[in-house]
């Protein structure tokens, strides 16, 4: 295959002893149901300013593990073996997409891209993947810090709520967040690659009416270009976060971008009001 190095999969080296603990007490199983320690949403905290719209994967999770995983899931049901994870998160931080990266280790036989990718797909989003999802290193203490000001509502593009929670809890996310949307409470049964910024909008909105707030004092918080573009389609307040791999191609050019959620927590901070970042698309 390309002359890839082909080499046995550490389950272990992608997540951390921590998460383990916190997965030992739970219930894995995929008709497990966990509901997060919400902090709930309370119309009397007058020093919270505002509703946070943040992303999950890729924003406050470091989805790199699980995503190398799935490569190495799909492959081998396929049977071909393990590829060295260097070369994939190479590709990946070249930019590659996940059905390139596929296309080359398959050597062009679209046939096995094709049942690989429905596998990878499969492995993400059910109960294998949680194990190898991390949590960016300062995801709780930048949580810890926006709770004071603003009402912090997960909005993921993923399906299957159960899951969802049980990375909530797992990650000790739960606790700084006052609610959770995800894809299943999308109008759209089926979800495509193209909608993802119009299931995002729906999602915002969701959001505004189920906390009776405006929109000027909404921020939203993600990775991609589709979670800027529905935010700033509906003009709410746009931020963009450097993702696993990087900061998505040309975002940039529609948000300002941060490094870390540190540098977006120092500055959502520093202001008296709900910055107000415009730009034309």
């Amino acid at each position: 295959m390309l002359g890839l190095c082909i080499k046995s999969y550490d389950i272990n080296a992608w997540c951390p002893i921590d998460t383990y603990a916190r997965m030992g007490e739970l219930d894995m199983s995929d008709d497990a149901t966990h509901k997060p320690v919400f902090n709930g949403y309370d119309t009397g905290k007058e020093s919270r300013m505002g509703l946070l719209l943040i992303d999950l994967d890729d924003t406050l999770l470091d989805n790199a593990g699980a995503d190398v995983a799935s490569f190495q899931y799909a492959l081998r049901r396929y049977g071909i073996g393990y590829v060295d994870s260097k070369n994939i998160i190479k590709w990946r931080m070249m930019g590659m997409h996940a059905d390139t990266i596929m296309y080359r280790i398959c050597e062009g036989d679209t046939k096995m891209v094709k049942e690989c990718m429905e596998w990878r797909r499969e492995y993400l989003s059910g109960n294998k993947s949680v194990a190898h999802i991390n949590l960016k290193e300062d995801a709780v203490s930048a949580l810890r810090r926006l709770q004071r000001k603003y009402e912090i509502v997960v909005v993921t593009a993923r399906s299957h709520r159960s899951i969802v929670m049980k990375i909530l809890t797992v990650h000790g996310i739960d606790k700084y967040v006052s609610d959770m949307l995800c894809a299943d409470d999308y109008s759209k049964k089926e979800i495509k690659f193209k909608d993802y910024a119009a299931l995002k909008g729906e999602l915002y909105g969701l959001a505004l009416k189920r906390f009776d707030s405006k929109k000027e004092d909404c921020v939203a918080v993600g990775n991609l270009k589709s979670d800027i573009v529905a935010a700033v389609n509906m003009d709410i307040t746009a931020y963009a976060v450097r993702g696993s791999y990087g900061f998505d191609p040309g975002i940039a050019e529609i948000a300002k971008a941060f490094k870390s959620l540190s540098d977006l927590a120092d500055v959502l901070l520093s202001q008296n009001d709900v910055c107000r970042y415009r730009t034309s698309l």
